[in-house]
């Protein structure tokens, strides 16, 4: 797996970062798993690395809390599988295109 992979702001060209990582980690590294740093960005204003995490909640107390293109990019990438399915085996399907695309 990949530990903290990720630490860019949670705007659309983070959300493109993130789930461009999670395709190249499977494709370049082999590696199925993907530790997000930090998976909530919940700390006060005028702290470094403001919006830096897979979701925002600047008031947790107050229930308010920002879903991110990183949540949906992860949805679309993780979630519509279903049980059994596979990653093909490189070579056999998954890899790097000829193009470097």
């Amino acid at each position: 797996w990949a530990s903290e992979d990720y630490s860019t702001l949670d705007d659309l060209r983070g959300g493109g970062c993130w789930i461009r990582l999670l395709n190249r980690n499977f494709v370049n590294g082999n590696m199925t798993s993907t530790i997000s740093w930090s998976l909530i960005a919940s700390w006060y204003y005028g702290l470094p690395y403001p919006g830096c995490g897979l979701m925002t909640a600047y008031q947790p107390w107050s229930g308010n809390y920002v879903v991110s293109s990183t949540i949906w990019g992860s949805a679309h990438t993780c979630q519509f599988t279903s049980p059994g399915w596979f990653y093909l085996k490189h070579g056999y399907g998954s890899g790097n295109l000829d193009g470097g695309g």
